[in-house]
């Protein structure tokens, strides 16, 4: 699990008051700070065959585009680190909220 140890330093740096919030125009900076698999320093983002390779084929697409692909709500120019999370390792590890929770 050094994907998700990896974001939560990264989400750390961000949000360095620890209020779960994260400002939507820093979420181009957090991806490029945040190693892959789960972000886009270093390599490629995710895995080959996964639904956001479209990402890195396509050099117009905006980061704001990214976080409509994960369906992540933008609540007042904010970003909430549950709903970041979840789609990004649901993406990574292909199981939905309900089964990693139970697992």
């Amino acid at each position: 699990m050094l994907a998700v140890k990896n974001f939560q330093e990264v989400w750390q740096h961000f949000d360095p008051r620890a209020t779960r919030y994260i400002k939507t125009v820093d979420f181009k900076e957090f991806l490029l700070r945040l190693d892959s698999p789960m972000g886009l320093s270093g390599s490629n983002f995710l895995a080959p065959g996964n639904a956001t390779n479209i990402l890195t084929a396509r050099q117009n697409l905006t980061y704001n585009k990214i976080i409509e692909i994960y369906d992540i709500p933008d609540r007042d120019g904010k970003l909430y680190y549950p709903e970041v999370l979840w789609p990004m390792m649901f993406m990574l590890f292909g199981h939905s909220n309900e089964v990693a929770l139970a697992n």
